[in-house]
């Protein structure tokens, strides 16, 4: 049975471009099938999956759409939250706001303009179980 390394992006490049160097080396040692999903909609539009169209992956075995692998919806998954049809959403779909005195604090001075507008919130993942509304 074949096995795959899903990297999901989250965050800015240079994140993005550690977590490439690690899980490329993953996939290699643990001879894995690398598929990288940034299509959170960081870089382009949410859906669209910016990598391919900038990157080209050498050395790993790699597919460059969910659609390649057979059965997808019956391998198992980790983290539990990507199970079924969810192995399709963006990471930031998993993720939801909720209160933190520090940046409740600093709301009032970071920049007015951009995503960061009237930021009072952080970002926390989702609990097991725990439903995004």
């Amino acid at each position: 049975m074949k096995k795959y390394l899903i990297l999901k992006g989250c965050a800015g490049l240079g994140n993005r471009l550690i977590t490439l160097t690690n899980a490329i080396e993953y996939a290699k040692k643990t001879n894995r099938i690398l598929y990288v999903d940034w299509s959170d909609g960081q870089f382009a539009p949410i859906g669209e999956n910016a990598f391919y169209k900038y990157f080209k992956l050498r050395d790993v075995e790699h597919i460059k759409s969910l659609e390649e692998i057979e059965d997808i919806y019956r391998l198992s998954v980790f983290p539990s939250m990507f199970r079924g049809n969810n192995i399709n959403k963006p990471l930031y779909e998993y993720y939801f706001t909720g209160n933190s005195k520090v940046l409740n604090k600093l709301s009032p001075i970071l920049p007015k303009r951009g995503r960061f507008t009237n930021i009072i919130c952080h970002w926390r993942p989702l609990g097991e179980g725990e439903d995004l509304l």
